[in-house]
Parts: structure tokens; sequence; C-alpha cells
């Protein structure tokens, strides 16, 4: 199975699926936005940096919320995706210096459900659960590059800020990742392709910025995944692994909401 088809297969399907369920009960908010953001991918190795990836990426996506004045439960969603090309500075595992391209493609897709535990006649305040699929190919270049695969299953826990006209907004929580997929394609080394199942940890994820008027706002963005080191699988005569490894991104993002 594709897994970055199985990805936006399941993330289309979750975002259908709260659409659908919350159109009969209130009015929405919907938002597209445009993301120019810096990406940072490390590896470790017994507390070593063995690999470092940096660069811009840019974002398109897509926000769903429904509205309403009162406190209770509301239904939100997310569609996003991504491309970039970043440099790679690393090493082989015999330790000779690494340097050269990685390209990087994915999205994902969300759905969120909202308490709104304060409803002022300036702004509202969300406690909002999330939960999401993402996935991505990472293209390494160079005569020793290979593709590999990712899908990641996570959820959020957190709280945003909205105003109810113009205004300061954001959101600020925790992401944890509850299901980690890796596929690394070998085959032109003549091995097998492996499969990987990183180590799970929580990390931050962080947006706020200004309303400056009814449709446009600008947020700085904030978002990062932590990987604990997978278990080693082999081929044939060699073991595989992915390192602990480190994920961050920075952006500024142009949202324009209808």
């Amino acid at each position: 199975m594709d897994i970055l088809k199985f990805a936006r297969g399941g993330a289309t399907k979750l975002l259908l699926l709260g659409l659908l369920l919350s159109a009969p009960k209130a009015q929405a908010q919907i938002s597209v936005f445009f993301q120019p953001e810096y990406f940072v991918w490390q590896e470790f190795v017994d507390g070593r940096k063995v690999l470092e990836e940096s660069g811009p990426r840019f974002v398109l996506g897509a926000t769903y919320k429904m509205e309403s004045d009162d406190r209770g439960f509301l239904f939100g969603a997310q569609l996003k995706g991504y491309y970039g090309e970043v440099g790679y500075d690393g090493e082989t595992q015999t330790g000779t210096p690494v340097e050269t391209t990685t390209q990087y493609y994915g999205g994902l897709g969300e759905v969120r459900g909202f308490y709104r535990a304060f409803a002022g006649k300036k702004y509202f305040l969300d406690v909002v659960g999330s939960l999401g699929v993402e996935g991505w190919r990472r293209s390494i270049y160079g005569d020793g590059g290979y593709i590999e695969e990712w899908v990641i299953g996570y959820g959020k826990l957190g709280v945003e800020l909205d105003p109810r006209a113009n205004g300061w907004l954001g959101s600020v929580g925790i992401k944890y990742p509850f299901y980690t997929d890796e596929v690394a394609r070998l085959s032109k080394f003549g091995l097998p392709d492996i499969q990987l199942h990183p180590g799970k940890q929580p990390s931050l994820y962080f947006e706020g910025g200004y309303q400056f008027t009814k449709n446009f706002s600008v947020l700085a963005v904030f978002d990062s995944y932590w990987f604990d080191e997978s278990d080693v699988e082999s081929a044939g005569s060699v073991g595989f692994f992915q390192p602990k490894s480190r994920n961050y991104v920075a952006g500024l993002k142009l949202q324009w909401t209808f």
C-alpha cells in the first residue's frame, strides 16, 4: 500500500466527516492561508547530532470552524499541503561528511473539537482537542540518497483565543504522535524496503498574531515533532534504525477568512 495515498485518503475522509457532522448545527467560519516557513530536521545517535536539514518550505491550507456567540461545544477541521527543498548536512555510517539537498512534500488532515469556555464582549476562549493524520515523502538527493515515506497519527490538546471582530488571536498546546510509520525505499541498493516505527514523544505547537480586518489576519507559527530512536530492523546482514529525531517549523501565516 502506498502510505502517502493512505494518508491523503484518510485526511480527506476526516475532513468530510467533520463537515457533514457539523453542517446542520451552526454557521461556519472558513479560512484559507499561505504559509512560508523555515524547516529544521535533526537526528542524534548516542547524544551526538549526526544530521541537520534546514531550509524553506511553502504551505497552502484551509480551516473550518463552527461559529457561536455562546459557551458550548463546537467543531472544526484543517487540511493543508506543503513542499520544499532544504539543505542536508550529515554523515555516512562510517563518519564521512555528506552535504546535499532533500526534497519534502506532504500534507495533513485534522479534525478538531472545541469547548467554548469563555464568551466575552471582545474575545472567545476555547479548549481544543484534535486528531490528525500527516504524511510526507523525504527524498534525499546524491549518490547515497534514497526515499523515505512517513505517516504520523497524532493528537493535540490546547487552548485557542479568537476575537469577535479585530484583535489578537492564537493557540498553544501539546502534540503527541500516537502512531508512527516510516518506510525506507532501498531497492536502488539491492535491498528490500525497510519499515520502521520511530518512538513517540510529546512536543509543542503555537500560533499567535493579529486579525487586522474581518477577513485578513497574520500569525507567527511554531510547530514540532519529537521522535525517539526506533527498533533495529534487518535487511539481510544489515541493520537499519531511525535515530532520535527532532522536527521544528517556524513560519508566517497569511490568512483570509470568509
